[in-house]
């Protein structure tokens, strides 16, 4: 399992109103969870009539499919206790994170400031995160602007 693609939900914005339409839903929890209806896992059809009502359901016009990272995501309990290669340090802007800056504690010194980075921190670096662990660089910064 990919870890950077697993983590994130798939959400429908109104990108007028800036809001989900529909309540967001986790596809790795579609792939690899149990159908509360059957018990059972997801069949293949399940799944493609789950992702097909999902977008009849947000084929308005101002909607738009996206992945977002749900800071109560109850997967993330499941990589607690896993230990990345990197370390990270959130960058702060109006009192949101950002973006971040990487250490690799492999390639080089991490400073105090830098932390374990966390399954939530991974879900909203998941189209960047492969990108800083490759880097040669000892410091890695990515901006969400």
């Amino acid at each position: 399992m990919d870890l950077t693609k697993s983590l994130s939900k798939m959400a429908c914005v109104d990108t007028v109103k800036k809001c989900n339409e529909i309540e967001p839903f986790s596809r790795t929890i579609l792939e690899y969870g149990k159908n509360p209806a059957t018990g059972k896992r997801y069949t293949e059809a399940q799944r493609e009539e789950k992702y097909k009502q999902f977008n009849n359901m947000c084929s308005y016009e101002n909607n738009e499919i996206v992945n977002c990272c749900d800071p109560s995501n109850k997967l993330y309990s499941e990589f607690q206790g896993e230990r990345f290669p990197l370390r990270v340090k959130p960058i702060m802007k109006s009192g949101e994170i950002n973006g971040y800056e990487f250490c690799n504690p492999r390639r080089g010194e991490c400073n105090d400031e830098f932390r374990q980075i966390k399954p939530h921190d991974m879900c909203k670096l998941s189209k960047n995160i492969n990108k800083a662990a490759k880097t040669n660089h000892v410091k890695v910064t990515v901006s969400f602007s």
